[in-house]
């Protein structure tokens, strides 16, 4: 017995022919020796080879199943799956089954129909998105432009403090409801108040019959007419009798035996019966408020209980999931709870991130959301020109500087505007008016003090700066009569004979400015910009 010599080569497989000799012993595939062993010694080696690439293969195996880990934050790796919405691990995934319970219950981002007090985070100063706008955002953008309210003029209103209340000479401020309430409570109520003290009141005539208060006064002296033995026809003072089994009718029961009664009889509203309580059987047809009992229960139940189905009542099975089409089940308590824990409610919900919807026309006065882009064109329409203390403009804005912008980009400008202050490039681009150095006048629109300007036109500077003059001498008639410009740059105009002195030379003068090239009041420099 010997082992054949193999190696680990993938080799084809010889297969023995009819004429091949019977002969064992050590294969030779160059001179056919041991012919009969050359097929094992073909698969010999194709063994060999299989078993390195196998040991190759678990080898890499054993190295990647030492590199997997489990998946984290901030390591990669194999990871289980959740099928709750209720885990706080950061090592597992949310399955498909849960991510769908997240897209079947959340509020929809197109048109929700909120309730109650919705909030969400308030908005930067000047934002002018799609972005939710909260109370606090539509405050901010009124404190400016909205003017504080008095007596005569509406606007904002400050609250009374406790202090300004009690003094009641601010004319200007509110009063808040938390504030008047203590100030309330300090007064008796029209409606059933609660006295305290010592409170008095006129004793009224003894005949009196109507509403008004009645003193002890008045109940004594009335007390000391009417007290006289009661009867069936005649009210006054009563005996009390202290059992149930008297037929008297001039004695009354004692609270002893009223709680006797109270105790041991049922209620007629919502009785809580005890032992085992029966009543008559109803007609099975009734339909009143005969009392049922578990006979008639039971004879109904037979003859109702059908499964229920859209246009039949009755029983239900139940699915605990909400990913189900059906019909004829109904929802389970523990799929409501995933419900209630995991939608946006329809009152007062808190989102958060940056919420936004779709921004309404101007016109709409409703209880539709407002977005920070329709607050910030309605409070200020885009084409309104304001002067700013600041070197650069707030979001919104663009400087009056005369540049050509995107018709594209900032259409509800240009719907504003137009081409009033040019046409840009005429087709996709348009020009603000540019107030660089310029002092804003109103337009005349037919009032007729700047007659004949075009809205959105320019004037030039006009300085008075042409003398006309007249100068006298002898004789009369050599009188000169002109007009002398002057100089905008603060040089000397040109000499001009006033008139002949005493010694017959010509008298000449000449005019200069102070070389300022504009009129102007005093001024400061603010920066104007407009709406866009």
């Amino acid at each position: 017995m010997a082992t054949l010599p193999e190696s680990p080569d993938w080799v084809a497989v010889y297969q023995l022919e009819e004429g091949d000799p019977v002969v064992g012993g050590v294969p030779n595939e160059a001179t056919g020796a041991g012919m009969d062993n050359i097929p094992h010694l073909h698969l010999a080696k194709r063994t060999a080879w299989l078993k390195v690439n196998v040991d190759d293969l678990l080898t890499k195996v054993a190295g990647l199943m030492a590199a997997v880990v489990e998946a984290s934050t901030t390591v990669s790796g194999i990871v289980r799956l959740n099928n709750t919405l209720t885990s706080t691990s950061q090592a597992q995934a949310l399955t498909a089954a849960q991510g769908k319970v997240l897209q079947d219950t959340k509020a929809p981002l197109a048109s929700p129909g909120l309730t109650g007090v919705p909030t969400a985070p308030t908005a930067a100063a000047g934002t002018d998105t799609g972005q939710l706008a909260t109370t606090a955002f539509v405050q901010n953008q009124i404190a400016a432009s909205v003017p504080d309210a008095t007596e005569a003029t509406a606007g904002k209103v400050r609250l009374a403090s406790a202090a300004q209340i009690a003094a009641g000479t601010a004319g200007a401020l509110a009063v808040t409801a938390a504030r008047l309430a203590p100030l309330l409570a300090e007064k008796a109520g029209l409606d059933s108040p609660a006295l305290a003290g010592s409170p008095t009141a006129p004793t009224p005539a003894q005949a009196s019959n109507n509403d008004r208060l009645a003193t002890t006064a008045f109940v004594r002296a009335a007390l000391d007419t009417a007290l006289v033995a009661a009867t069936t026809s005649v009210a006054g003072i009563v005996r009390l009798y202290d059992g149930l089994n008297s037929t008297s009718s001039v004695m009354a029961l004692t609270a002893a035996q009223g709680k006797v009664l109270q105790d041991t009889k049922a209620d007629l509203a919502s009785p809580t019966f005890t032992g085992a309580p029966s009543a008559p059987t109803p007609n099975a047809a009734a339909d009143n408020e005969r009392i049922a009992n578990t006979s008639w229960v039971r004879t109904l139940l037979a003859s109702v209980v059908v499964p229920a189905t859209t246009a039949v009542a009755g029983i239900v099975r139940l699915h605990n999931s909400l990913g189900s089409t059906a019909i004829d089940r109904a929802l389970t308590a523990a799929q409501g709870k995933v419900l209630q824990d995991t939608k946006a409610p329809l009152a007062s919900p808190s989102f958060t991130g940056t919420p936004t919807a779709p921004t309404t026309g101007p016109s709409n006065n409703s209880d539709t959301l407002a977005t920070t882009a329709w607050v910030r064109g309605f409070v200020l329409p885009p084409g309104c020109v304001a002067a700013f203390a600041t070197s650069a403009p707030p979001g919104g804005w663009l400087r009056c500087n005369g540049a050509a912008i995107s018709r594209t980009n900032y259409p509800d400008l240009f719907a504003a505007i137009g081409t009033t202050f040019g046409a840009g490039d005429g087709s996709t681009t348009f020009n603000l008016p540019d107030l660089r150095g310029e002092f804003v006048r109103g337009w005349d629109n037919g009032r007729g003090t700047d007659a004949g300007r075009a809205f959105g036109s320019s004037q030039v500077q006009a300085d008075n700066r042409v003398i006309t003059f007249e100068t006298a001498r002898n004789p009369a008639d050599e009188q000169p009569v002109g007009a002398q410009s002057i100089p905008v740059d603060g040089t000397w105009s040109g000499w001009r004979t006033s008139g002949r002195g005493p010694d017959g030379d010509d008298v000449c003068i000449r005019f200069r400015t102070n070389a300022n090239t504009e009129v102007r009041p005093s001024n400061v420099a603010l920066l104007y910009c407009i709406k866009f």
